[in-house]
């Protein structure tokens, strides 16, 4: 079977190159070569092994978490025309296990606004491992929409109460830093703006 359908895919598309895992069968790599392909590799994701290594990094204290004045520096003085009303941080480890937050609360008029950034230190391999079983979900209820996905490759969560305008939305960035807004406002796109003032390109740089 994989051999026929590798001669259609050949005959159909005569440039396009196959990828398999690392490790994989290796008579896929010699069905694909046979058909005409390039075969290219890329790692073969082992849940196990990566929570493994997420305890040891855990253990050996080999996770530095960003220092929360740094993530408390990442939070926006106004919000979309909101001011901020407050700034907070802090940072913790126990057990091996650190983490650091920080946040800040906006508002204006009836809406009000928490962004959060969070970093999980090692706590984050549990969310490489949502990210890498691709989870997604949609559920309404009423009024109340909860979703999850990968937006822009990052896993992210989004909830909404149309009726009550209460909701939350945030993404994880370098499977380490959850970057939450929640809140009350008038559309979800409200939070996921919020989301957005804040850069996470640096938030990934830091991660590294």
């Amino acid at each position: 079977g994989l051999k026929v359908g590798a001669d259609l895919l050949r005959r159909l598309n005569p440039g396009t190159e196959a990828w398999i895992s690392d490790p994989s069968w290796e008579n896929h790599r010699a069905l694909l070569e046979f058909a005409g392909f390039k075969v290219n590799t890329y790692p073969y994701y082992d849940a196990a092994t990566q929570m493994a290594a997420a305890s040891d990094a855990a253990k050996n204290h080999s996770i530095n978490v960003i220092a929360p004045d740094k993530l408390q520096a990442l939070l926006p003085a106004t919000l979309n025309g909101m001011a901020r009303t407050s700034i907070e941080s802090s940072g913790a480890g126990a057990a091996g296990i650190s983490g650091s937050n920080a946040e800040a609360h906006y508002g204006t008029g009836d809406q009000e606004i928490t962004l959060k950034l969070t970093d999980m230190g090692a706590m984050g391999g549990l969310a490489a491992l949502g990210g890498a079983l691709n989870m997604e979900s949609t559920k309404q209820d009423g009024t109340r929409t909860e979703k999850m996905g990968k937006v822009d490759g990052r896993l992210t969560t989004e909830k909404y109460d149309s009726a009550t305008k209460d909701g939350s939305y945030g993404t994880i960035v370098g499977n380490r830093v959850n970057v939450e807004a929640e809140g009350h406002a008038a559309s979800i796109d409200v939070f996921k703006a919020a989301v957005a003032s804040v850069n996470l390109g640096t938030v990934e740089a830091m991660v590294k």
